[in-house]
């Protein structure tokens, strides 16, 4: 549903746009209609390289036209600015193609005051968005990447999966996903994505994914805690949009008053609320970092999210928000780069010394 909406809306307005840029070439009505439409076709897959190149093509030649308003060139004019306008286009669309299959490793350590069994090494993978900006071999790839790392814990902080995932590549993610269960706890968390409930044709329910999804042997913690031992838990949130959700409050009551509580959340949501009610870690995903130039600004300057991306302190309790190693619709990412993040958690107390 929402791709369709979203596929009708830009194809309009790509028609527009092509139509009313066109018609000053003095060409016939009809030519240039139907070549408004055609250039519009691509509007209607907007997981394809074309579409997204389009975008940009777009955006380019609005921004070369606000710093030619003086020029009077008439077809010249348009000429000159739509050449120029794929050049960067292309350039553009090139990089983000790089940006989003260059997969980087970040890392943070936090430290706490708690005391804690031992040090742990904590890896989060966040919004891969499976198929759309990789294929069975590349994530093959990543997964044993992180399985090098030798983590204690593994966090998949939901949009594993999205609307445009088939029965049989949730299967195959997941079986991949499974090879990290052999040296570490693995954990996941529903994002906004996950059961496809944006589409007609792939939706599962949460009963249906959540058994897919253990059925490798990975931990799904839905409003759910979980001790790995009795000085380190985890809450496992509900996604934000699930409005009947429990509160951080009601599950960290399921917890020893003296553990390091690590909060999971798709969303960083709530973020001081945790903070007040003495949360250690919050560790979230969902944002992409913006993916595409300039939301990422954007976002900041209108404080669309709690958390963009990053490291923040807020009050005793660490959040960080995590930019994925996917992004959703198109293999592009113009702003920030794809990331697993490595954690490493280590205790100041003197017992631990």
């Amino acid at each position: 549903m929402l791709a369709l909406l979203l596929s009708s809306v830009c194809f309009v307005c790509f028609f527009l746009c092509f139509a009313y840029e066109l018609h000053k070439l003095r060409i016939k009505p009809k030519t240039y209609v139907c070549i408004a439409m055609l250039l519009a076709l691509p509007a209607w897959d907007i997981h394809s390289i074309v579409f997204a190149f389009e975008i940009h093509f777009i955006i380019f030649y609005e921004i070369a036209k606000l710093f030619t308003i003086w020029w009077k060139g008439g077809k010249t004019r348009v000429l000159a600015i739509g050449a120029l306008s794929l050049l960067l286009a292309g350039a553009w669309v090139g990089y983000g193609f790089y940006n989003m299959k260059h997969i980087v490793r970040r890392e943070y350590v936090i430290q706490s005051e708690k005391q804690l069994n031992h040090n742990y090494t904590i890896a989060v993978l966040s919004d891969l968005h499976y198929p759309t900006t990789m294929n069975k071999q590349e994530l093959a790839e990543l997964v044993q990447q992180i399985h090098r790392e030798q983590a204690d814990i593994v966090l998949l902080c939901g949009d594993i999966v999205d609307e445009y995932t088939s029965m049989k590549k949730r299967e195959e993610v997941f079986s991949l996903l499974e090879g990290l269960c052999t040296k570490s706890d693995v954990f996941y968390v529903f994002g906004n994505h996950d059961t496809g409930q944006y589409s007609f044709q792939n939706a599962i329910s949460k009963e249906e994914l959540r058994s897919l999804i253990e059925a490798h042997h990975i931990r799904v913690l839905e409003d759910e805690v979980a001790c790995v031992d009795d000085k380190l838990c985890l809450v496992g949130r509900d996604d934000y949009r699930m409005h009947n959700r429990k509160s951080v409050a009601t599950l960290l009551s399921m917890m020893p008053d003296n553990c390091y509580k690590l909060v999971v959340d798709h969303q960083p949501r709530e973020l001081e609320k945790s903070a007040e009610l003495k949360v250690d870690l919050h560790i979230s995903g969902h944002t992409h970092a913006g993916q595409l130039f300039p939301l990422y600004y954007i976002f900041e300057c209108f404080h669309l999210n709690e958390l963009n991306y990053g490291k923040e302190t807020i009050a005793q309790m660490e959040a960080i928000n995590t930019s994925g190693a996917g992004g959703w619709g198109f293999a592009i990412r113009s702003d920030h780069h794809s990331e697993y993040v490595i954690l490493k958690l280590q205790s100041t107390s003197a017992s631990n010394r």
